[in-house]
């Protein structure tokens, strides 16, 4: 019988639990992806209002007609959280690997999941009220309602601006590593989670903020937020990356505060 050494038996148990890893990411992507995907595509709860100025607001920003408001609120946050799944977990996964690589046990793993995505959940629960109230104005004021797709532009602008800051760099040179990686209890691992949370979404602050002006829950947008946070945070020379991102960001909000719809 042939005996396997220490080191070739850990790096055997690495590779595995890396595979485990991934395969556990990957269903969760896909399962996270497909559902985005469906409830976008035909759910009531992501139908539109046509609105003056050319543009149209989801009916998630309004009341809903049986559960009133609460459940227009549980609703967005259910599919923010499943929408956050898809969209960060192909950056997020380089991330939960080095912790792996590092010794983190599984629950530890997933913890630091857990609490990174938490901080998510608690943006999109500031971020609701902020946009229904928000919604819910434009709805009652036409001029402020023609002046959504020239805010979208600026949005769009300004967001492309801060991808050229030092302030985006530091806080995505902090998202796309991994803070307190030797973690070696609950708590610790929750921590890690918790701070680069934070860090990831103060770095994708003005990014996001764009995708909740120009539609939250439209299909084409997601899409289009996805493609911009995850080459900065999973390819070679991030800041570059940023900003190639954000010159093109700022050509787009420019043609649109030249040509508004509205």
């Amino acid at each position: 019988m042939s005996i396997v050494t220490g080191p070739a038996q850990m790096q055997k148990e690495r590779g595995d639990g890396d595979a485990l890893l991934l395969s556990a990411c990957a269903v969760a992507f896909l399962t996270s992806a497909a559902v985005t995907v469906y409830s976008c595509s035909g759910a009531s709860c992501c139908t539109s209002v046509q609105m003056p100025g050319g543009w149209t607001m989801s009916k998630i920003w309004l009341p809903s007609p049986d559960h009133g408001w609460a459940g227009s609120f549980a609703m967005f946050l259910l599919m923010w959280i499943v929408m956050m799944l898809a969209m960060m977990l192909p950056s997020l996964t380089p991330v939960l690997l080095r912790f792996n690589r590092n010794g983190a046990s599984p629950a530890d793993v997933g913890r630091v999941a857990g609490a990174y995505f938490l901080v998510w959940t608690i943006f999109g629960a500031i971020a609701y009220p902020i946009g229904a109230a928000l919604g819910s104005i434009a709805m009652h004021q036409e001029r402020l309602s023609r002046g959504v797709p020239f805010l979208t532009g600026a949005a769009l602008l300004l967001a492309g601006l801060v991808q050229w800051t030092p302030w985006k760099a530091r806080h995505l040179e902090c998202c796309r590593g991994a803070p307190s990686c030797e973690v070696t209890h609950s708590r610790g691992a929750w921590q890690a989670g918790w701070k680069l949370g934070v860090h990831c979404a103060e770095c994708c602050l003005a990014i996001m903020t764009f995708m909740l002006v120009a539609g939250a829950m439209e299909l084409r947008v997601m899409l289009l937020t996805t493609a911009i946070l995850t080459p900065e945070r999973v390819l070679p020379r991030s800041m570059l990356v940023a900003r190639m991102v954000g010159a093109a960001m700022v050509l787009g909000g420019t043609y649109m505060l030249l040509h508004p719809r509205g």
